[in-house]
């Protein structure tokens, strides 16, 4: 098991170095590490079925040049990632790891409503954080989802992060996490005078995605509340030399 920290290690598409990336075996893997927290995606198929899905169409990873959302369930159903592992549906998801937290991306508009649908059906709204680059999609879930979610900053509220750490402007913030790169916008996101604004206005901070264990470790000195990494061994082996 992972060591008990103030600290939230986040399996980014699930144990992904020995399974697919997003699959039930990935998940699976990330668990068996001690994982509670995985980062996946979502895309939605022609007939509005929510899969756990990266891209917005099937070529990187299976040479199919066609649109997730131009194809129906029952056609995505029989395809294979790496010959073998399917590409799995959020709902067998949630049935299949009952107790994990999903930070989920809603990776268009499409999605929004049967993402939603999904979550309160499963009555899953205490275990997921909804996290998009569109901060106007990440509020439009949450309100629909009547408020029960973690919410992860869209680009604008990064944006506004970035001008409060740079300018000492104390402002507030609709969102739970804001999860960032080192560096983005040619800006390093991820400072001592980054994370002392984070801790003075009270919001977590989760840096995606290392996957490097020296920087694993000046990241967890410096103060940061998450790492995404798909190197799940790596992270979990500085976590525990943390202790």
């Amino acid at each position: 098991m992972l060591p008990k920290l103030k600290f939230l290690p986040i399996a980014h598409r699930g144990g992904n170095t020995d399974f697919p990336e997003n699959t039930i075996a990935s998940f699976k893997k990330a668990l068996e590490l001690g994982y509670t927290c995985i980062e996946t995606d979502v895309q939605v198929s022609l007939d509005k079925v929510v899969y756990v899905y990266h891209d917005s169409d099937f070529k990187r990873l299976l040479d199919i040049d066609k649109k997730v959302s131009d194809t129906r369930s029952e056609e995505i159903d029989t395809y294979l990632l790496a010959g073998k592992h399917k590409i799995p549906r959020l709902q067998e998801v949630f049935d299949q790891f009952p107790e994990t937290i999903f930070n989920i991306d809603a990776k268009s508009w499409d999605v929004v409503k049967p993402l939603a649908d999904i979550i309160k059906e499963s009555n899953a709204m205490s275990r997921v954080y909804i996290a998009s680059f569109s901060d106007r999609r990440v509020r439009y879930l949450s309100k629909i989802l009547g408020g029960k979610v973690k919410t992860v900053a869209g680009t604008l509220q990064v944006i506004k992060f970035i001008i409060g750490f740079l300018t000492g402007v104390r402002f507030s913030f609709s969102a739970d996490f804001i999860q960032v790169p080192e560096r983005k916008f040619g800006i390093t996101l991820v400072s001592y005078r980054s994370m002392q604004y984070a801790k003075r206005i009270k919001i977590p901070v989760h840096v995606w995605t290392i996957n490097d264990q020296h920087k694993m470790a000046s990241l967890i000195q410096l103060g940061v509340n998450g790492i995404m990494t798909d190197e799940c061994e790596k992270l979990k082996l500085v976590l525990e030399k943390s202790i």
